[in-house]
């Protein structure tokens, strides 16, 4: 982040960062949630700062499927404003695959998901699925976050609103994880430069 960077982890202070890089403690630092839990967690800062998420190898926490991964993780500004982003799991060897989303709780209705040339179905927030709500509102909004399990195959993610989507997946000591797209628009005043 930049310097002196308060970050606040569902809306308690949880650092503030002196300056960027270099030491733990002074230009980042590392959280660990409670290993036993699914919560949902909301990292807010008043500068910009970068998350990533890290998936832990099965030597820490006993999880064989399992293999160590970076997920860099999108603010809200950087949500796919709306779309479709297409995506594809067809590496069989992954047995275990899984696609969360983070969307606006209002919006919900509009998230669609679907193998290529197989109809849309809607993704419907409910405890069977896993959706809930952050712990906390960000800029007035509730947001709803889930996982979905998916099979091998091409996929199609739709939505009319702002969503971001992460795909990962496990199989005996290996692992994958990244974000399947975001907005890359300059944050800091509108992109005005453009190259030719």
């Amino acid at each position: 982040g930049d310097t002196n960077s308060k970050v606040f982890i569902n809306e308690v202070l949880w650092r503030t960062l002196p300056t960027y890089g270099g030491e733990n403690f002074k230009g980042w630092f590392q959280y660990n949630s409670n290993s036993n839990s699914n919560d949902l967690t909301t990292f807010v800062s008043n500068k910009q700062i970068f998350v990533q998420q890290f998936s832990n190898s099965w030597t820490y926490d006993s999880v064989l499927n399992s293999d160590p991964f970076m997920l860099n993780l999108i603010p809200t500004e950087q949500f796919i404003k709306k779309g479709k982003v297409l995506f594809s799991l067809d590496d069989t060897s992954f047995s275990q695959n899984y696609l969360n989303v983070v969307i606006d709780s209002s919006e919900f209705d509009k998230l669609e998901i679907g193998k290529i040339n197989s109809p849309l179905v809607k993704v419907i927030a409910d405890t069977n699925n896993g959706f809930k709500p952050f712990p906390v509102k960000y800029n007035g909004k509730t947001y709803l976050g889930g996982t979905i399990n998916l099979s091998n195959g091409s996929y199609q993610l739709v939505s009319t609103c702002p969503f971001a989507a992460y795909l990962y997946g496990f199989q005996a000591y290996d692992g994958f994880g990244y974000a399947l797209s975001s907005e890359t628009e300059y944050q800091r005043g509108g992109d005005t430069l453009f190259v030719d």
